[in-house]
């Protein structure tokens, strides 16, 4: 029998280029495993390194400790005024004093309020800072490199560098110690100040919240007065008895405020928990950090050892 070869050329198989490349940059699971079961001792040592890196930092940040105080909105703000027929003669609307109080302590009112306090201001500008006699400040601590350096920098264009305390370096502080938060579903607030010992982050807290409220305080009372000095004026110029009896009343509502207000009693919120801080410190928290450290040098370990076998493999 006579046997036909086929003479049709067959379709070789062609291999997509990028396919290639692709697969030349890629590494399965496998390989991924047995890179680091070849490379472990490069993982152990970024693990190693990068955990006494984080016990190094921890054991080197001052310790930071925080107090709290709970806090809740007096219902004092409203005025009451017999019959309503007295509106138009209100005050426009203003914040609730809880919310102007919360406003103030992160102002410059407050921080103003601070450095006339030596015992609050003090505490800040300690120890780079000292306070003399007369009120001015020295420092007590020579300048670092960098800022000789950048000191010098600037005089060149006749720029001077002041870095004495301040209120705007009070207003810094303020915004990085203290905060407050609200809790959800409900009218309170939690105000936190961290400070470098229990007692001195209640003291602080206990002073800053006092301070709040005494400024507010202030404010209320030269506002009743010179509110009682207006309807004393409109009282004097009223004829139809009616208004003239709820002119009178109110007024008497202004001044039994201004009493109130005199007593020195909370103006602005009522202390449900008072300032108390932990005797663990907030910060640093070490074991946080050392996990943190393992988990990082695992990863730059991992990827050390990978990158080395893809370049072995490439080289190959």
């Amino acid at each position: 029998m006579d046997t036909q070869l086929d003479s049709t050329p067959k379709a070789m198989p062609v291999m997509d280029r990028s396919d290639a490349v692709l697969g030349a940059d890629e590494i399965s699971l496998s390989e991924l495993f047995s890179s680091i079961a070849r490379g472990w001792k490069i993982v152990l040592v970024a693990v190693i390194m990068s955990t006494g890196t984080a016990v190094w930092l921890s054991a080197n940040q001052p310790l930071v400790y925080r107090a709290e105080m709970r806090v809740t909105p007096l219902d004092n703000d409203n005025t009451h005024i017999a019959g309503g027929t007295l509106t138009s003669l209100l005050r426009p609307n203003t914040p609730t004093n809880f919310n102007h109080m919360l406003q103030l302590l992160h102002s410059r009112r407050l921080a103003q309020e601070i450095m006339s306090r030596p015992e609050l201001s003090d505490v800040i500008f300690n120890p780079l800072w000292q306070r003399q006699p007369d009120g001015t400040w020295v420092r007590t601590k020579p300048y670092g490199l960098a800022h000789r350096l950048k000191a010098r920098f600037l005089k060149w264009f006749g720029i001077k560098i002041d870095d004495r305390p301040s209120v705007a370096i009070v207003e810094n502080f303020l915004a990085g110690t203290l905060t407050y938060v609200g809790e959800e579903k409900s009218d309170v607030v939690t105000i936190s100040v961290s400070a470098g010992s229990p007692e001195l982050a209640t003291n602080m807290l206990e002073n800053y919240v006092a301070l709040t409220d005494g400024l507010i305080r202030k404010e209320k009372i030269k506002d009743n007065q010179a509110y009682l000095s207006y309807l004393a004026k409109k009282i004097e110029n009223v004829t139809l008895a009616e208004h003239r009896v709820n002119l009178i009343t109110l007024s008497l509502d202004i001044e039994r405020q201004l009493m109130s207000l005199e007593s020195n009693r909370p103006v602005a919120m009522q202390v449900l928990d008072p300032a108390q801080s932990n005797i663990e410190p907030f910060s640093p928290t070490p074991i946080k950090n050392i996990f943190i450290g393992i988990i990082a040098g695992g990863i730059i370990g991992v990827m050390i050892a990978t990158m080395g076998r893809r370049k072995h493999r490439g080289l190959r």
